[in-house]
């Protein structure tokens, strides 16, 4: 027994000083640590790490682990410097709960090196079951693993249809005005509150039932090029996008959106007629970019998926109104 030699010379070769499975002198050779039994913070022994494959006892990534494991020693410098699933990012940044450092199959919250900073906040791709990849959260939202659907962590902002990220969406943003503009675009720290006529941000001008740079509007949601609503490369998603998903991941209500790979919330609304917020906990709203201009006694509304504890639907919206924004990345 390796331990019997460590009494009473710890120092000796053929001593197992930290009971790791490798001798002193099996230590030196490989240059693991003595007295650490995981010199590389990978969560095996250097024993094990020997035995699983040749000389791994200082490669923090081997042997291979498999999706959800945490076992690694995160405080370690060598594990920390590494990049066990080969992104664009460091074990020692990916330690959170939005990304998974130590993975090497289909983990979603990582795959193509898949999280950033935009601006205050950090968002991840997740790859959904229709195929797609989309990001983690809604935007705005501070957290993607929360307590449940109800946390308001993961609620996100409420964007007015067809707006850009000004300070309008922010949820704390008690800056409203009845003064709605007549040119697009727009931005301002006002949420446009529209009670009367067409319920529109943008001021009503007889056609805004039809045009009202709708196309325009639209176009901003769909552009992948600059960071005005989605991130550069995403793009708010159609009814048919946000409808495929919804069948290819079984969401039915609210409790199915949340355990869904894209862990959709119940974060409510913002009031097109008084910016209240409102259904916080109780509903989920995503706005989609289709335009609704074909019934005049509805052409100021937008489509919304809407989710419930018991039921899902498309919702049609005053485009006034404050919903979540979920962005899906150009294919």
């Amino acid at each position: 027994n390796p331990l019997d030699a460590c009494d009473p010379s710890p120092e000796v070769g053929a001593c197992d000083r930290d009971n790791d499975g490798l001798t002193n002198t099996q230590e030196d050779a490989l240059g693991t640590d003595r007295i650490n039994p995981d010199t590389d913070g990978d969560g095996a022994l250097d024993g094990e790490d020997k035995n699983a494959t040749a000389s791994t006892a200082l490669k923090p990534c081997l042997p291979l682990r498999a999706i959800g494991y945490t076992d690694y020693n995160n405080s370690n410098t060598l594990w920390q410097v590494d990049n066990c699933d080969g992104d664009d990012y460091i074990n020692g940044a990916e330690d959170n709960i939005s990304r998974a450092p130590d993975n090497y199959l289909s983990d979603p919250y990582d795959i193509n090196g898949a999280c950033f900073p935009t601006g205050d906040l950090k968002y991840c791709e997740v790859l959904a079951d229709d195929g797609r990849v989309w990001l983690d959260r809604d935007l705005g939202a501070e957290e993607v693993d929360c307590t449940g659907p109800t946390d308001p962590k993961c609620y996100g902002w409420l964007f007015q249809w067809g707006r850009s990220i000004d300070t309008h969406q922010e949820r704390n943003n008690d800056v409203t005005q009845d003064v709605n503009p007549n040119e697009f675009p727009y931005t301002s720290p006002n949420h446009e509150i529209a009670p009367t006529g067409l319920q529109d941000w943008l001021t009503a001008d007889g056609t805004e039932a039809t045009s009202g740079f709708l196309e325009e509007r639209k176009a901003l949601w769909m552009d992948t090029t600059d960071d005005t609503g989605c991130p550069i490369g995403w793009y708010v998603p159609s009814k048919a996008e946000l409808g495929a998903l919804a069948a290819a991941e079984g969401i039915v209500n609210a409790d199915t959106a949340y355990t869904s790979n894209l862990k959709l919330s119940l974060s409510g609304s913002r009031s097109h007629a008084s910016s209240a917020i409102e259904n916080a906990g109780e509903i989920g709203y995503l706005w989609v970019t289709d335009i609704n201009a074909t019934d005049p006694s509805v052409g100021n509304t937008n489509f919304a998926f809407t989710y419930t504890v018991d039921k899902i639907l498309w919702t049609q919206a005053y485009r006034a109104t404050g919903y979540t924004v979920r962005c899906i990345k150009a294919p």
